[in-house]
């Protein structure tokens, strides 16, 4: 069993965790656990190892029930988390208990760097840049809810950007808020209340039912941060940032910075995820992600970046590298060599000419054979000899087009049928293969659900389609209430669904600076309910 480590000193650097993970070097550190970059031994594959010492809660106070509470649900909601498969949700390989007081998670090692750090270096970025990032966390996100997870912790330092091919910005969505805290784990030794207030929704800070509707608030305040260059509220005091997510309306985007230029339609996607009530809040990240792409005039998909802008795309006003036009010319020559008739050089064509004679004079004879009236049937004029789709420049089949990309189609519910016309495509989920300018119409359909369709393109690694179930024919219209429904507001309320943590390698610092603590003496905007939601896995 590995000793526990102090702040001074880390006995866990060399150490072998579970006979099987070889801790190399430290690649973060926060309030109860750490991230090192480990070897799993039997693979020889680097892996990102996360751990959390329980002593460590010994030690700030909290209770053995509280102790042995946290080690169960860890169990139990690790096993949840990682069966989240979506690209774009970090991927949990393993993760148990060490002894009596070592939890530990194991992923996968992501090289690359936050969205934080990408806002702190270059600050606000273009709306078709935080509409490609967002979109994919929206995918991740549409995943873990489906399965009954709430993120909860959603904000920049948690949204990884790394490189998939040629993919730049290639979202991996972390910490899913695997273990919620308690009461008596979210206070410490000197009394303090330590979180990251500034993009909790108002139901975290009163202690209300965590819904999936948080998430949509978390997402609305990491837009409004990559919109603006900074967060909906700031402020040194977690006091003043928990009652302004209460109280208090987001600033509009042209009074932060009058030199933005952010859509109006887009900006009002936006506040519509701040909204204060969660059912004024957009219903699914589905439709999250369907506004904000709408607001720039773009086809719906779910996941993936803008359809006319490639994958990697250079900012707008700058000139595409040599690499993408040259790629671009590339294509353009194989589609127009894959259009056009080929013509044979000088000899084949004498030797094609006498072959073609030949079979003429054989089928003049035949005919001869069988009379006058036994001529050979025409060919039907409107029926075309080649299939030209529209999808497809010159019609070329993308299956045998070099450079094809690998797009995977989901639905929910799965097992949706998939036609694009009138070939069908088989069932969700399925694989297709398109090339580096196709963009294909396809149409979802499942029993008693209404069809969906929608445009896919190879800039889209995976698009995942909810359909929406058909109305019953013999159901009347539903009244809508005088009032719109509103969280409960009496007591305290877990939330109903487990999350998940993750590490990566990119992370080196970013939630410390963002971190506020509340002390003793500050009251409360929620004192008789207030739990901290922060992870005590988050790594600074």
């Amino acid at each position: 069993m590995v000793t526990a480590y102090s702040r001074d000193s880390d006995p866990l650097l060399g150490a072998t965790i579970a006979e099987k993970y070889r801790i190399e070097a430290l690649i973060a550190r926060g309030g109860m656990g750490r991230v090192y970059r480990a070897t799993q031994l039997a693979l020889e594959r680097e892996v990102a190892l996360k751990v959390l010492d329980l002593r460590w809660l010994a030690q700030s106070g909290s209770s053995d029930a509280v102790v042995e509470d946290f080690q169960r649900r860890f169990v139990l909601e690790a096993a949840s988390a990682a069966k989240l498969t979506h690209p774009n949700t970090i991927v949990i390989h393993d993760y148990g208990v060490e002894g009596d007081a070592l939890l530990y998670m194991v992923m996968e090692l992501v090289e690359g760097r936050t969205l934080a750090e990408r806002l702190d270096r270059d600050g606000p970025l273009s709306a078709e840049t935080v509409v490609r990032i967002m979109a994919q966390v929206c995918g991740s996100l549409a995943e873990a809810h489906g399965r009954g997870m709430v993120h909860r912790d959603l904000k920049p330092s948690n949204i990884m950007l790394t490189q998939r091919g040629s993919q730049r910005e290639f979202v991996k969505v972390l910490d899913f808020g695997l273990v919620k805290q308690g009461e008596d784990v979210s206070m410490t030794r000197s009394g303090a209340l330590v979180g990251t207030p500034r993009y909790m929704s108002p139901e975290q800070v009163a202690n209300a039912e965590v819904t999936p509707a948080s998430d949509v608030y978390g997402l609305g305040a990491c837009m409004y941060h990559a919109l603006t260059g900074q967060p909906p509220f700031d402020s040194e005091s977690a006091y003043v940032l928990m009652a302004a997510h209460v109280n208090t309306r987001p600033p509009p985007m042209a009074e932060v910075d009058p030199n933005l230029h952010v859509p109006p339609e887009l900006e009002k996607v936006v506040l519509r995820c701040l909204s204060k009530s969660p059912t004024d809040r957009y219903g699914s990240m589905e439709e999250v992600s369907m506004a904000m792409q709408a607001a720039l005039g773009e086809d719906f998909t779910l996941s993936g970046s803008r359809s006319l802008i490639p994958s990697g795309s250079t900012p707008l006003g700058r000139l595409p590298s040599k690499d993408w036009t040259d790629s671009l010319t590339d294509t353009r020559v194989r589609l127009h060599e894959a259009s056009v008739s080929t013509v044979a050089p000088p000899r084949q064509r004498v030797a094609l000419v006498l072959v073609l004679a030949g079979l003429a004079l054989l089928a003049l004879v035949l005919v001869l054979r069988k009379g006058q009236d036994a001529l050979p049937e025409e060919p039907n004029p409107s029926a075309p000899s080649e299939r030209v789709d529209d999808d497809v420049p010159g019609g070329v089949d993308p299956a045998s087009e070099a450079g094809r990309v690998e797009v995977w189609i989901r639905s929910t519910p799965v097992g949706a049928s998939v036609s694009r016309g009138t070939e069908d495509l088989g069932n969700t989920p399925a694989r297709l293969l398109l090339g580096p300018n196709d963009r294909w119409s396809l149409t979802l359909a499942a029993p008693g659900h209404v069809s969906r369709t929608l445009r896919v393109s190879a800039a889209q690694p995976e698009v995942t389609v909810v359909l929406e179930p058909a109305p019953a024919p013999a159901e009347a219209a539903a009244v809508p209430s005088s009032e719109p429904e509103r969280p409960h507001p009496d007591g305290p309320r877990n939330s109903t669904a487990p999350g998940m943590a993750s590490a990566t390698a990119g992370r080196r610092g970013e939630d410390e600076a963002a971190a506020t603590t509340m002390t003793s003496g500050e009251p409360s905007p929620a004192a008789e309910h207030r739990t901290d939601n922060r992870d005590p896995w988050d790594t600074p």
